[in-house]
């Protein structure tokens, strides 16, 4: 009986779609802060606004689907292998 307890740590699914998902949405976000930073500003305009909007929420989403997406193919060719 002491070994029917909580075994912790991920799934191997669960690693796959949290690697895939870092690997992608870290230089996603790089990309979009280093073209936010570096964009030319109309003139009269504000300039550089919405850091949430034009880098951290695309960044975010763009990491999040991924991940699931690695996460749902790791688990369909994994199939009943486990």
């Amino acid at each position: 009986m002491a070994g029917d307890g909580y075994k912790g740590g991920l799934t191997p699914e669960g690693k796959f779609g949290c690697l895939i998902g870092s690997l992608i949405g870290v230089p996603t976000g790089m990309c979009l802060l280093l073209a936010d930073a570096l964009g030319d500003c109309v003139p009269d305009s504000p300039c550089h606004k919405d850091f949430l909007l034009h880098v951290l929420l695309p960044s975010v989403g763009v990491a999040v689907v991924l991940g699931l997406a690695a996460w749902w193919i790791a688990k369909t060719y994994r199939g009943d292998a486990h």
